[in-house]
């Protein structure tokens, strides 16, 4: 017989049974315990299907369980095994033993009370000097037989039977369930979790109920082991907590629906979301330690990345910056205001390399930190994945980005890259896809000025789409006689004339008080194959100058040109990686082949190295 000691309850599987998944095709798996005389079934959590799939748990497996929950269904107690360790294999575990003929039940004072309908047990950990039967495990008592378990099921022995209802008005002490024990077959639970993240408040048109309004908005849960799961609130309920809930405080919350998780809707790393509605329960729970309640993370490497895209899942991420980008920025549309963005280049084991964008306060404060220190390691949580140069990341608003980790990932990270990874060839995540060679991103391979440069017989109309190309590229000139920038309206960035006190749009027809000044200049550059003139616009001419038109404006306007001329010059035959768009213009009823700057940024000289050791090793191969 296979009985607890003081280190916990030790039992053997009798039967592993695989079930169907209700997310992702994951493996979900049953099994029946056993203490060598009675036996129940019992359903394994996620992390525990995971070591039944690699083989380490399979029939005849002895386990010591040192988490469980006990969950009521369809009428019967069936444990959840939320961990266990591993102790030895039998070869052939006791079946299950019918009561002898004669036998009478247990007195009513040697068995534990079943759990009330709707109820549920909380998780059980198994402590030193505790278990079932009083003697540290899981005895006769506790796992009954299934003739037992037609009569009433009994839980296993040393999990509390349900007290009053957590959300009684004065209760001085709760039993929370952890995040990860939750399954769509139990709604009696009560969860301790602080809130990560609130998105913003939405509402759309109800026709199933007459077209009225409905309002909803959602919440990333994070409870005390690291487990994170998406909440959304709706109608009522919603509407009466938007403003109540605020990020970092903790809540008890009870009475919701577990159900399986939407990959398309939600970005959340869990296999269950949470609807909470007007039955369900929200309290603040001032006496928790929120610093406690931090979302794992999940690495994942540089070389799957491409697997993550087109998905709303996000990934964390783990790497060397090999790289940092100027600081630039992009202007919203609904609103027109500025926002800061940075790229930086990680590298990891898997020899791979992919751009991260930085946005906002990211890449203004970490950006200016990263770019100061040599090859620091960075830890960026829940960044999301696209397609653009075949694969590429971009952080958001609840992204977190940590300058180097500490931790054993990080210190085998450091250790690959001082060892071997500072001098190996790395080439980019994206390289090789489909979508690297859509117009809409940079091309896998440099092209040069002069194979950009087309004939006008062979320009395509005014309406074809823009060609894009990858060019390593100096600049030689900039004309300092040139208008340089134009005065623009803050709103729209159209051009705004002086008219009395103002500046008039002849856009939208409105006067403003003050105006913008925005590059838009010619800039000459060269390489081997040649020449040629490119327009840059303000972004891009930002990042060139170093400066603002509207810092240039009083050397370009001041008495003195040798100021302005020296600033120009100052920036001449420096080195670019440029991705230049071509396409045709029409003027005058002719074509005309128009090249811009799309994007830039400076030579990386060490990545541009260990490109060319690539391109010389490909072709000696």
């Amino acid at each position: 017989m296979f009985i607890g000691n003081r280190h916990g309850a030790f039992l053997c599987l009798s039967a592993v049974e695989s079930l169907t998944s209700l997310s992702e095709g994951k493996p979900k798996f049953s099994c029946g315990l056993s203490d060598g005389a009675d036996s129940i079934s019992a359903v394994l959590a996620t992390q525990v299907n995971l070591r039944v799939g690699a083989g380490e748990i399979k029939q005849g497996t002895v386990l010591r369980l040192t988490e469980y929950t006990i969950n009521l269904v369809n009428g019967a107690a069936r444990p959840l095994v939320l961990d266990c360790e591993v102790v030895g294999h039998c070869d052939e575990p006791a079946a299950a033993t019918p009561p002898a003929a004669g036998a009478t039940e247990p007195p009513a004072t040697a068995r534990t009370p079943a759990p009330a309908p709707g109820k549920e047990n909380k998780a059980v950990k198994a402590e030193p000097g505790t278990g079932a039967g009083g003697s540290g495990g899981v005895g006769t008592a506790a796992l009954k037989t299934p003739a037992a378990v037609k009569r009433g099921p009994t839980p296993l022995a040393g999990v509390a039977t349900p007290g009053p209802s957590p959300f009684t008005p004065g209760s001085a002490r709760r039993a929370a369930q952890p995040i990860q024990a939750l399954n769509p077959y139990n709604n009696g639970w009560t969860i301790k979790a602080r809130v990560a993240s609130k998105g913003q408040m939405r509402s759309f048109e109800n026709k199933g109920a007459g077209g009225a309004t409905t309002s909803l908005f959602s919440v990333e849960l994070v409870d005390e082991q690291g487990t994170a799961i998406e909440a959304t609130l709706w109608r009522e309920l919603a509407e009466r907590y938007f403003d109540v809930l605020e990020e970092g405080k903790v809540y008890w919350i009870s009475r919701g629906k577990v159900k399986p998780a939407n990959r398309n809707f939600t970005t959340v790393r869990n296999d269950y979301t949470i609807n909470l509605d007007n039955g369900s329960e929200i309290e603040e729970c001032t006496e928790a330690d929120a610093s406690r309640m931090q979302a794992r993370l999940n690495y994942v490497s540089i070389a799957t990345l491409p697997g993550y895209t087109g998905k709303r899942l996000l990934v964390d991420l783990l790497g060397v910056v090999t790289a940092v980008g100027p600081l630039g920025s992009v202007k919203r549309q609904r609103d027109g205001t500025e926002l800061a963005r940075r790229d930086i280049t990680l590298a990891d084991q898997s020899g791979k390399t992919v751009t991260v964008t930085l946005w906002g306060r990211s890449a203004e404060e970490s950006g200016a930190e990263l770019e100061a220190l040599p090859h620091p390691l960075v830890s960026i949580s829940q960044c999301r994945v696209t397609d653009y140069n075949g694969v590429s990341v971009s952080t958001i608003t609840r992204s977190a980005i940590a300058i180097n980790p500490e931790g054993e990932e990080a210190d085998e990270l450091r250790g690959w890259w001082d060892a071997t990874g500072c001098t190996a060839s790395l080439s980019h995540a994206g390289e090789g896809l489909a979508s690297a060679l859509k117009s809409g991103g940079a091309a896998p391979e440099r092209s040069t000025l002069a194979a950009l440069r087309k004939e006008k017989d062979a320009l395509q109309g005014a309406d074809a789409k823009p060609e894009y190309a990858s060019i390593s590229a100096t600049i030689a000139a900039i004309d300092p006689a040139q208008s340089l920038y134009y005065q623009a309206c803050p709103d729209n960035n159209r051009k705004v004339v002086a008219q009395g006190d103002g500046w008039f749009c002849e856009f939208d027809g409105k006067t403003y008080p003050a105006m913008v000044r925005r590059y838009v200049m010619q800039a000459r550059f060269c390489d081997d194959s040649g020449e040629a003139t490119l327009s840059v616009f303000d972004d891009q001419a930002r990042m060139l100058l170093g400066m603002a038109a509207d810092e240039v404006a009083p050397l370009k306007e001041a008495p003195d040109p040798k100021p302005y001329e020296a600033m120009l010059e100052r920036v001449a035959w420096s080195e670019w990686l440029l991705r230049v768009q071509s396409r045709s213009q029409e003027y005058n009823g002719e074509l005309r082949q128009r090249l811009s700057v799309a994007s830039l940024k400076r030579i990386d000289f060490i990545e541009e190295s260990r490109r060319m050791v690539a391109l010389l090793t490909a072709s000696s191969a």
